[in-house]
């Protein structure tokens, strides 16, 4: 059984998702500016603390994360992500 909610307010978003049966839940937050750069914040079961970036071009997303998880023997987690616009090479001018 799992409960969520998603609120949005303009450019903030909302998120919470309970599962009474294990108690495990998730709380998140996004902001969005202009459609190109948005963080998110959040707190689960899973993670102490999630912070998040993204920044999207015209034809290249880039995205910066770093947890820390529950577990304390897992250490901290960093992530940096390309997303890459599938016609780059045949849209190229």
């Amino acid at each position: 059984l799992l409960l969520g909610l998603n609120f949005d307010l303009k450019s903030l978003d909302i998120s919470m998702d309970i599962n009474p049966i294990n108690k495990e839940h998730f709380l998140g937050f996004e902001y969005n500016y202009n459609s190109l750069v948005s963080v998110q914040l959040s707190n689960s079961t899973f993670d102490i603390f999630y912070l998040g970036f993204l920044v999207k071009f015209e034809k290249l997303n880039i995205g910066y994360s770093f947890s820390i998880p529950m577990n304390n023997e897992l250490g901290t987690n960093q992530k940096v992500v390309l997303g890459i616009n599938k016609n780059i090479l045949t849209n190229y001018k």
